[in-house]
């Protein structure tokens, strides 16, 4: 009986001789196997007033974990106490994020305090855990994105009183006379050296920017590389590339020294050097087809740092009022992808876990824990985990530590025996665990429609009996949502060539 693995998913090539998966869903790639996705559970008990434009963790330099979150308004810190969210917008009144903004709310850790930004008002600060934000001192640019490169604040995309709105110029602070970080260091000046430089007209306004070492700089149509340079301009940027650049600035994510984004044909990494095509040959025409473009700005993404993957949220078909409904999983190690749909959410982010114990959840939620969303050895339990996050459509914070997804796992398209058709009378799933079914999908030629046949269950000897006659089959696995599994590796079939008994 030969053995049919789940292979990589590979929409974008067509089903005859495709060595992958044109139908993979609500799974998680792994080496040789997939594993299940957990749904989107609810974790804080309090709300934003609006749609989350943006959300950050941290660690203050105690070790403590924070979670910061802006809608179009406001300014939240979520309470560790009370899982709720305090307002901890300016004193003096409302922001005013954009509605069209990508995603809106900017954050960034410097020293020990936590600054936002959102293009539309002043650059704000506050101390970890402390009271409301205020505007930073030292007059600082308004602008869209910020980083750190080594000791320096790096904005991009910048609103000057002086020369107005710069789409494509970059700012960086200067130091103190004992060369010490300067926050409040943004008047051009030899002393401090604190400086800007505005980047190549022809690709564009920036579109993120991610520091570290050295920084790197997304314009719409080109990418560059900011190296500290220890002389007179402080940093020298290097225009790497000219071509590509990031189409939807939410869709640009950090994964260590690797900076992933969307252009405009296909999802690309950047190494530091280059940027290499991920997604060529493998998604990008399914996603850049099923991406609205009306609403493309909604796009964020985030990295799971436990499992090595980078998230896609974004709006795709069926989407209400532009919210994603729909997410794309980026394996780093294995290089390869899973699609996820089933849901809709507003933001997905990098968050940490507050460490909040069951009981403390039983006391603030009001339920005991056999209602709990999450299982109990799930890590939201325990404070200073990373964990993927998403900001719901009700305003709230969800971690992926639900009860397993519905999975779809389709085979490629097999014949298999060459050059005759096949009577199969069976297949067995190869997943440890879960209800499953097999449903066979079947046509004589190429140019033939494909016949969809019925489900089929596992009996006692773990075979889902099946009753076809055709020459091309692929088979489709469907582990129901709820069921404990581990790995989906493949199936194994029953069948003969045409014309034996």
């Amino acid at each position: 009986m030969p053995i049919i693995p789940f292979p990589d998913y590979l929409p974008d090539l067509p089903v005859f001789q495709n060595p992958g998966s044109i139908n993979i869903l609500n799974v998680k790639p792994a080496a040789r196997s997939y594993t299940p996705h957990g749904a989107l559970g609810t974790y804080s008990t309090g709300a934003l007033t609006a749609r989350c434009q943006g959300a950050h963790a941290f660690r203050d330099d105690d070790g403590s974990a924070f979670i910061y979150a802006g809608d179009a308004t406001k300014l939240y810190n979520l309470n560790s106490s009370t899982l709720a969210w305090t307002n901890v917008t300016r004193v003096s009144g409302a922001y005013a994020t954009g509605a069209e903004e990508s995603p809106g709310w900017r954050f960034l850790k410097f020293e020990n305090q936590i600054l936002a930004t959102n293009f539309a008002d002043d650059l704000q600060t506050s101390t970890f855990g402390g009271a409301n934000f205020t505007a930073l001192g030292g007059s600082p640019p308004k602008a869209r994105y910020i980083t750190r490169v080594r000791n320096r604040i790096l904005v991009g995309n910048t609103f000057d009183t002086a020369d107005g709105n710069v789409p494509n110029r970059i700012r960086w602070t200067g130091l103190t006379t004992a060369g010490l970080p300067d926050e409040t260091a943004w008047t051009v000046s030899a002393t401090t050296t604190a400086d800007f430089q505005d980047l190549q007209d022809e690709d564009g306004p920036v579109q993120g920017v991610f520091g570290g070492e050295y920084a790197v700089i997304l314009q719409e149509k080109g990418v560059t590389r900011l190296t500290f340079s220890g002389i007179g301009t402080v940093f020298q940027a290097d225009r790497v590339e000219g071509v590509r650049g990031c189409f939807v600035p939410g869709s640009a994510i950090q994964y260590d020294d690797v900076v992933f984004y969307l252009s405009e044909d296909g999802f690309y990494a950047f190494d530091g050097v280059q940027s290499h095509a991920i997604g060529a040959n493998k998604v990008d025409k399914t996603i850049l087809a099923d991406l609205d473009t009306t609403n493309h700005y909604r796009m964020t993404a985030a990295v799971d740092p436990i499992n090595k993957f980078v998230y896609w949220a974004y709006p795709g078909s069926g989407n209400a009022s532009g919210m994603p409904n729909k997410m794309l999983i980026y394996d780093v190690v294995n290089r390869k992808w899973a699609p996820l749909s089933g849901f809709e959410l507003a933001i997905v982010f990098t968050a940490m876990t507050l460490g909040v114990s069951p009981d403390a959840i039983d006391a603030i939620q009001g339920f005991n824990g056999d209602t709990w969303t999450f299982s109990p050895d799930s890590r939201v339990w325990t404070g200073g985990k990373f964990q993927l996050a998403a900001m719901t459509t009700a305003h709230k914070l969800g971690f992926f530590d639900g009860a397993n997804l519905e999975a779809t796992l389709d085979t490629a398209e097999h014949q298999l025996f060459d050059g005759r058709r096949s009577f199969v009378t069976g297949a067995r799933p190869i997943v440890d665990g879960g209800t499953v079914t097999v449903t066979p999908i079947h046509r004589a030629l190429p140019t033939d429609s494909l016949t969809t046949g019925s489900a089929a269950s596992v009996n006692g000897n773990g075979l889902c009996p099946l009753r076809i006659n055709n020459r091309y089959v692929r088979f489709r696995t469907i582990v129901a949502a709820g069921g404990s599994w581990t790995h989906a590796q493949g199936i194994e079939v029953e069948s003969r060539p045409e014309g034996r008994r």
